[in-house]
């Protein structure tokens, strides 16, 4: 599904195992990779880990000709340029869980609070747990035309 000239952001928590299976595992994957850490991954990558992503980092912003996108592990309610439907949050972290469903609300009701402040609040956030698209990545169409995500 990815080819290699293809940009890719893991939302964290890629493997959970020692360096030397991240050695074994990361090369095999296809694409410019961005890796956007998560709480199971290596608190202390090594260097040569590193080098095969184009960027590690606990917090990404791109921008991909028609939106603004902020990504991070772990969701954010309130985020950069939340005022703007052309800005999305894209996270993992909490799957499909109570959790999940206590920020769906969470949002809503951030989201009600702000309108009546005239704050025009967006809450475009998605979760992308891979969970949603059988255990595969996902394109920025699919994460955003998955009703189940956000």
């Amino acid at each position: 599904k990815v080819r290699e000239c293809d940009e890719v952001y893991i939302l964290g928590d890629l493997i959970i195992g020692n360096a030397d299976e991240w050695r074994r595992i990361v090369p095999n994957l296809h694409g410019k990779k961005f890796l956007i850490t998560g709480n199971h991954d290596l608190r202390q990558i090594p260097g040569d880990v590193c080098r095969m992503f184009v960027k590690v980092s606990p917090y990404y912003e791109t921008h991909d000709g028609i939106y603004h996108i902020v990504m991070s592990h772990y969701p954010m309610i309130a985020y950069e340029h939340d005022v703007h439907s052309g800005v999305l949050m894209l996270y993992g972290h909490v799957h499909n869980t109570e959790e999940f469903k206590a920020l769906k609300k969470a949002v809503a009701v951030y989201k009600e609070q702000c309108e009546k402040k005239m704050y025009p609040y967006q809450g475009n956030l998605f979760n992308c747990w891979c969970g949603f698209y059988d255990y595969a990545p996902a394109t920025l169409e699919e994460i955003l035309s998955n009703k189940n995500n956000h």
